[in-house]
């Protein structure tokens, strides 16, 4: 059983341990990079702690008409971002990216008042993250290059903290090593123009979902992970995420929760039953309870194998429709092509 707990003033105390456990609220010091690490016994400088972190900012905006997914990913000796789009009607996408150790990248260290972004030539991505002031805001300018179009949005995803209820947690995944996460799904308004074609956001209709991370995570590292938000046939929003990783205590702390008018529902364990065929075959998805249980059909997926030598990154990314059934509260609710990704990610850091 998931237990919540009031979120403590740090996540790293001052001789370096790091507080475990699902909170209630955002975190006011998301200060990750202040653990102490240990290899065999001894106990590690702060540089190489600071060096370790994985962290990243990902969101994907979902709207009637298309889904644009970004992210901003500091992996310490290597940084990367990417800003994926896709035409709902169509199937067609596209991405733009950049990636470097030197790349111009940085990630908020929290979210009450600070900055995400990525500077580089012809392609910028800003965003500010203001729980102070009950949103988030994004500004995306990327020209176009290599036959893949422009991309530029200007949006706003409102959170308002008495109505809508974060997921934040930290991980055990190792010895002292925890891994941070800030998910939720938000109304999302603003535009997104791609090309010529530009799109107006209705916040009743379209979605963000964000996904915070700031980690310590072993050098050899895999994930599992589906995560999908719309509106329910009787016009209620619905959003949920799905995670199996190396977490050593999931039954107590996990990322599985759904959110029903942006209240958070914890759930068990999660499982993935996951098809050769990764991009075409349907993924069952589910808790170990079954109050979650759907089936998703991919439409298309991103993809990499990233091999260089001691790094590796290998990952499938689906996109498609969830369909199935959530058991909310009591409530017996029926999901039906609810749009969302999952993903196969296997690591080597």
């Amino acid at each position: 059983m998931v237990e919540v707990q009031p979120v403590p003033p740090r996540l790293v105390d001052e001789q370096g341990r790091v507080c475990f456990g699902v909170f209630d609220a955002p975190c006011p010091a998301v200060n990750i990079e202040d653990t102490r690490l240990k290899w065999h016994g001894m106990t590690l400088s702060p540089g190489f702690s600071r060096w370790r972190m994985k962290q990243w900012q990902h969101a994907a905006v979902i709207t009637p008409e298309l889904m644009l997914g970004f992210a901003a990913v500091d992996a310490g000796y290597l940084r990367t971002s990417w800003c994926h789009v896709l035409d709902r009607a169509t199937g067609t996408h596209f991405e733009h990216g950049r990636k470097g150790p030197r790349l111009d990248l940085r990630t908020a260290r929290e979210l009450w008042d600070d900055r995400t972004f990525v500077h580089a030539r012809e392609y910028c991505i800003d965003v500010h993250n203001h729980l102070k002031a009950g949103e988030h805001r994004v500004e995306i300018e990327i020209a176009a290059g290599r036959k893949r179009p422009a991309v530029r949005a200007d949006l706003v995803c409102a959170h308002d903290l008495d109505a809508i209820e974060p997921l934040v947690l930290v991980m055990p995944v190792g010895d002292n090593r925890g891994a941070y996460s800030h998910k939720v799904v938000l109304p999302c308004s603003g535009s997104i123009a791609v090309g010529e074609q530009r799109h107006e956001l209705d916040p009743e209709q379209s979605f963000g979902i964000w996904d915070v991370h700031k980690a310590h995570y072993p050098r050899k590292m895999f994930w599992n992970w589906a995560t999908g938000a719309g509106r329910l046939a009787d016009g209620r929003s619905f959003g949920f995420n799905l995670t199996r990783n190396v977490n050593t205590e999931d039954e107590r702390i996990n990322e599985n929760v759904v959110w029903l008018q942006g209240k958070r529902h914890h759930l068990a364990p999660a499982r993935f039953e996951i098809p050769r065929s990764k991009a075409s075959n349907a993924w069952r998805v589910r808790t170990a309870d079954e109050a979650l249980d759907l089936r998703f059909q991919p439409q298309g997926e991103r993809a990499e194998a990233l091999r260089l030598g001691v790094v590796q990154s290998v990952f499938h990314q689906p996109y498609g429709e969830f369909s199935g059934r959530a058991v909310v509260a009591g409530e017996d609710l029926e999901i039906r092509g609810l749009f969302g990704v999952c993903e196969d990610h296997r690591a080597v850091w």
